[in-house]
């Protein structure tokens, strides 16, 4: 990742995604991540899932290791989130969205 000159950070993560750099977030996943969705998928999903979003609040950070930073994005509704995990070389090791208010509910109560 450090001869990428353009990328993301986890810490601004919401608005790329919003925005649509689809590719950019795609190139930066774990090479397992591009083995099981293809980047049409990863934007086809991704263009689906920002639809009637305005924006993604930045909910929770959390460290789990020396490497890996924890992002929970939240959108304007509390209807959808985007669960990222970032290393220190900002490669993205896992994406999760989450549809439900239900859910995102408690995940939020489980994080406080």
């Amino acid at each position: 990742m450090k001869n990428i000159q353009s990328h993301i950070k986890g810490e601004t993560f919401g608005a790329s995604f919003l925005k649509g750099d689809f590719q950019l977030i795609y190139e930066q996943t774990l090479s397992s991540f591009k083995e099981i969705v293809t980047l049409e998928q990863f934007i086809d999903l991704s263009s689906s899932f920002n639809l009637d979003v305005q924006h993604y609040t930045l909910e929770n950070l959390t460290l789990l290791t020396n490497q890996l930073r924890h992002f929970l994005w939240v959108d304007n509704e509390i209807e959808k989130a985007i669960s990222v995990v970032f290393d220190k070389e900002n490669i993205i090791h896992g994406i999760r969205l989450f549809f439900s208010r239900s859910i995102l509910l408690n995940i939020i109560e489980i994080l406080w």
